[in-house]
């Protein structure tokens, strides 16, 4: 991940990674942005983990409602941002 201006730029394959790690996250089960961030190499990146599923598209279908911050606390709604909305919106 590198921070530019206050700006991130995701590297496109880690994000690829990161969508694909939590596409296989299991109904019933849950994954923080660090176990996910250690499936995918980097056991140091779940920021940036958090930051790519913020970003997430919403043709992706992907279960963000199974990711969790470290306390098991859902937080991707708290962001505010339009597509997390979306996301929950598919699993009401």
């Amino acid at each position: 991940m590198i921070t530019y201006n206050g700006e991130r730029i995701v590297d496109a394959a880690f994000a690829e990674q990161v969508y694909e790690a939590v596409a296989r996250i299991p109904r019933g089960k849950v994954a923080t942005y660090g176990q996910i961030a250690a499936q995918v190499g980097d056991t140091l990146a779940g920021r940036e983990v958090g930051h790519i599923m913020s970003c997430a598209p919403s043709g992706r279908n992907l279960p963000c409602h199974r990711v969790v911050n470290r306390t098991g606390a859902l937080t991707m709604l708290s962001a505010g941002r339009k597509n997390n909305v979306l996301c929950w919106k598919r699993r009401a």
